[in-house]
């Protein structure tokens, strides 16, 4: 087993296989918000959205309720639903509680919200593709091999968020695989009150994003409201919370945490040696800084004395050339 690849904002892309599970392929799109958004039903999976729930053979019931009848694919639902032909425009109503075979490439309406069924694969198998838009999931590409047959399944996670474990038959066993944060407990909570964004002005950028939190230590005793923004951690019992984004929706905050005391401080050493040697070097005759120095100063004597020059006295000559005119000179 090795890894061969890495998605960022990754997607789940279904596609058909002789061996697999049922997997609707599923987009729809909501009241307010441009453009539609995918998603990939397996058995057993569902989909909860404020205002629209719909679920493949789920156990609780859902506003959509998808179901196969061997290799057909049917839905109940507890609201009307509207079917728009997407060639003619021709609209079908069904009222809540009726059995719908699904139509693959039909519009179905429901209030403000619309869906339709890209396709319906009996058997399929998951990959993962680049996504065009921010997806929040990554995606490690791994090959495994059962000493005959090799495979490439993707692990979708993401960092800082709890992973589902991917099970996968191999030999006589199952692989379990899963990327992403591994759970720890804290001992103290963390309520968050109120979520604040700021743009900047006439933008849809943020300029900033603080979280306003609760921090509750039934063990210290403690209650306290506490704000936290870019330059104001959370530090408690050895735990520095940062924050570090927010949700898509905007209602929930993502802070980041750290707890790495032997570290900080092992840092703190290393830095404090540091400083220290480097004081030593300045101070110290027998380092190679004061071997500089000691060379710059011998360096300057020696130029100082190259540049001076002692001056000579010459004698005037005269005397009387053949043809009897005189003359002089040095």
């Amino acid at each position: 087993m090795k890894a061969v690849g890495y998605i960022k904002e990754a997607e789940r892309k279904a596609i058909a296989s002789e061996t697999g599970e049922a997997v609707i392929d599923f987009v729809f799109s909501a009241p307010g918000v441009q453009g539609m958004q995918s998603y990939s039903f397996r058995k057993g999976e569902a989909l909860d959205y404020p205002g629209f729930t719909a679920g493949f053979e789920v156990n609780d019931t859902r506003v959509v309720n998808f179901f196969r009848q061997g290799d057909q694919l049917f839905m109940t639902s507890f609201a009307q639903l509207e079917e728009t032909t997407m060639a003619t425009q021709e609209t079908v109503s069904f009222p809540a509680g009726d059995t719908i075979p699904v139509k693959p490439m039909f519009l179905y309406g429901y209030g403000d919200f619309r869906f339709l069924i890209r396709s319906f694969m009996p058997k399929a198998t998951f990959t993962a593709v680049k996504s065009q838009v921010e997806t929040r999931e990554d995606a490690v590409m791994i090959q495994i091999s059962d000493g005959i047959k090799k495979q490439v399944v993707p692990v979708f996670g993401h960092s800082g968020v709890e992973p589902d474990t991917l099970r996968i038959p191999l030999g006589n066993g199952t692989l379990k695989l899963a990327y992403g944060a591994l759970p720890l407990s804290v001992p103290f909570s963390i309520h968050l009150n109120d979520f604040q964004l700021e743009r900047y002005p006439g933008s849809q950028s943020p300029s900033s994003f603080a979280s306003e939190v609760t921090l509750k230590d039934e063990g210290k005793g403690i209650d306290q409201n506490i704000r936290i923004f870019m330059n104001n951690t959370l530090n408690h019992r050895g735990y520095k919370f940062f924050q570090s984004s927010y949700d898509m929706d905007e209602q929930g905050t993502i802070l980041s945490v750290n707890h790495d005391f032997w570290g900080t401080w092992i840092s703190y050493l290393g830095y404090a040696l540091m400083i220290i040697g480097f004081i030593s070097s300045l101070v110290n005759k027998g380092s190679y800084f004061q071997y500089l120095v000691r060379r710059l100063k011998e360096n300057s004597v020696k130029n100082s004395i190259g540049n001076f020059t002692f001056g000579r006295f010459v004698v005037p000559k005269f005397g009387t050339r053949r043809n009897g005119s005189h003359y002089s000179g040095y």
